[in-house]
């Protein structure tokens, strides 16, 4: 109905990239928390907030209560002594305190942040690096405004944990006229880019109403989401006024005006999710972003033998190998991401499945070659010059926009169902022996490759496919 136009929204600009919210309903699960024994096993749990957070790396779930607790046996219904204190005594000061959010970083899990009320009434944002905690709520160049505004939520970038953002709920007012005036764009949402040592008020954008709830979009290049008192906003750091870069700007198409009480993203389904205070549950696709980050692998040999789901694209540079083992094993790769071996790195697929787990489409596995040089081999089946993806034993790729590509290419909105810039980087070396792909658009492709003459004959392409199953059922 007329009720949810975008012009009815208050406190927000235009809409960013057109993204309509649509309604979901559900049947709530059971309390996971008191079905891993925490209720029982934690003190003083009515002191507690009860955020969770299950790491999608370690699969650790944490548990903000009085303290910061984590537990790796929470898949149990009997807890074990792996639940522990973080917060020491010499920080906290006091017995017990109330944690009201916290984040743990995506790719360095030691960094932590923790904000929290003490019991006598005092706020504090503390941050957990070098080995120990930090109190970071008074920064070299301003105080954070705990004394005014508490907090209500801290994310950071998945991978850089010194990139942290805090948000703040109560209202804005100014009473120096004798008249409350709610005043926009300040006190809502702070940001350091060096772990607490310096922060920004980052508000430009929002009403100044509370912010009740933060999150950054992994894959992106700094796409943010906040839930306020009226609506959903998204972080544009491309937007320049005032001699600054960035400002949010209202992402509420079709969103009832309501209180936005939480925000979490599914990446499989590549939808951002919102719960609000009266009006239930609402979905959204996220922002498109041409130029999404990748994670790249930090040790010359990874190994993933267990089931994980991947948010953020993988790069494997030259001289690393992942291997992704296990006839049990199944990568659910978040739409529209990526797997990119770059010349002179290596892919093994052994018997492990890779797809999306939510009938969304990923961009598949790209090979870069080198058509300039040869797809020699060193003594430890290491590529000199090329790319190379080996997969064997049963492997599976399904549910990809292009399973496997010889080439360098990239995916771009709106759609990211083909391939661009193709046609410059083959010579990657594909060598597929008894696996399996299915419900991918296109299966396998390569650019063009002739390899360099050896005594002035041209060397055969040392890709091959043997004993495999190409299926397409219906979308």
């Amino acid at each position: 109905g007329d009720q949810y136009s975008l012009s009815q929204q208050s406190g927000g600009g235009a809409p960013t990239g057109l993204k309509r919210w649509s309604h979901i309903d559900g049947t709530p699960s059971s309390n996971p928390i008191q079905a891993a024994g925490l209720d029982q096993t934690i003190a003083h749990p009515q002191l507690a907030s009860k955020k969770m957070f299950v790491h999608p790396k370690s699969g650790r779930l944490y548990v903000g209560y009085e303290d910061l607790y984590f537990s790796d046996s929470w898949r149990t219904t009997t807890m074990d002594a792996s639940i522990r204190e973080f917060i020491p005594t010499a920080i906290s000061g006091l017995e017990a305190n109330k944690i009201i959010a916290f984040d743990v970083n995506f790719k360095d899990e030691t960094r932590k942040y923790v904000a929290y009320d003490r019991m006598d009434g005092t706020k504090s944002l503390i941050a957990f690096k070098s080995n120990s905690w930090v109190d970071i709520t008074q920064g070299s160049n301003l105080i954070l405004p705990v004394s005014n505004y508490p907090i209500t939520d801290v994310t950071t970038d998945p991978l850089n944990a010194d990139h942290v953002w805090v948000s703040f709920s109560g209202f804005n007012i100014d009473w120096s006229t004798g008249e409350p005036v709610v005043l926009a764009e300040s006190n809502r949402v702070f940001y350091s880019a060096d772990a607490g040592n310096n922060w920004e008020d980052v508000s430009r954008g929002l009403p100044g109403f509370p912010v009740n709830s933060i999150i950054y979009q992994q894959g992106s290049d700094d796409i943010l989401y906040v839930g306020t008192d009226v609506g959903v906003y998204v972080w544009n750091k491309e937007i320049y006024e005032n001699g600054k870069w960035g400002k949010w700007e209202c992402f509420s198409t079709a969103l009832p005006i309501c209180i936005i009480s939480e925000l979490d993203i599914n990446y499989c389904a590549g939808k951002l999710r919102a719960a609000t205070f009266g009006r239930g549950m609402w979905e959204s696709d996220l922002r498109c972003n041409a130029s999404k980050t990748s994670e790249t692998l930090t040790t010359n040999n990874e190994t993933w033998s267990y089931s994980k789901r991947v948010t953020n694209s993988i790069t494997i540079e030259s001289g690393k190998t992942l291997t992704i083992s296990g006839t049990s094993t199944i990568i659910s790769m978040a739409k529209n991401t990526f797997i990119k071996v770059m010349p002179k790195g290596k892919l093994i697929i052994d018997g492990a499945t890779l797809t999306n787990s939510c009938d969304q489409l990923w961009a598949g596995i790209i090979v870069v070659g080198d058509p300039n040089h040869n797809q020699y081999l060193d003594n430890a089946g290491m590529p000199e010059y090329q790319g190379m993806l080996v997969m064997k034993n049963g492997a599976k790729i399904e549910n990809a926009y292009v399973a496997v590509t010889a080439d360098d290419v990239y995916f771009s909105a709106p759609d990211y169902a083909f391939p661009n810039g193709a046609g410059n980087k083959g010579g990657g070396i594909i060598e597929i022996d008894n696996s399996t792909f299915t419900r991918n658009r296109k299966g396998i492709g390569f650019a063009p490759y002739h390899a360099p003459l050896l005594l002035g004959n041209e060397q055969a392409n040392k890709s091959y496919i043997y004993n495999s199953t190409f299926t397409c059922p219906s979308f």
